[in-house]
């Protein structure tokens, strides 16, 4: 899985293997229910949420403020892979802090498994 720094369009294989890769471990929410934007092109569209656009520069001090505005923080599949491939490390472990230290380790082992560097 390729490493970049993206916010949009996601191959559906991707996105499959954060759904059986983490579903076990933690709540994911589906991103058909949540407010997101839509960018056409040429070549056709993808639609991306506001959390996806947060978790581009891994800064905590943001994600916090736009969480306190009211931005929905529920991760969806799409972005868990947002984050890893921005290696957003910081703002998905705040994320998930509510969950536990245990569960945390656990979700790092498995994207590790792919992605050996997230979060160096």
């Amino acid at each position: 899985m390729a490493h970049g720094r993206t916010c949009g369009r996601l191959s559906s294989e991707r996105v499959t293997w954060a759904k059986k890769a983490l579903s076990g471990l933690i709540p994911l929410f589906d991103i058909g229910k949540k407010s997101a934007f839509y960018e056409a092109g040429a070549q056709g569209g993808y639609k991306f949420t506001p959390l996806q656009i947060l978790l581009r520069n891994d800064k905590i001090e943001r994600l916090k403020k736009y969480e306190a505005l009211g931005v929905d923080t529920r991760l969806t599949a799409e972005e868990i892979c947002t984050g890893i491939d921005n290696r957003a490390y910081n703002c998905l472990r705040y994320l998930l802090h509510p969950l536990g230290p245990e569960t945390w380790t656990e979700v790092v082992a498995v994207i590790r498994e792919t992605h050996p560097k997230f979060g160096e």
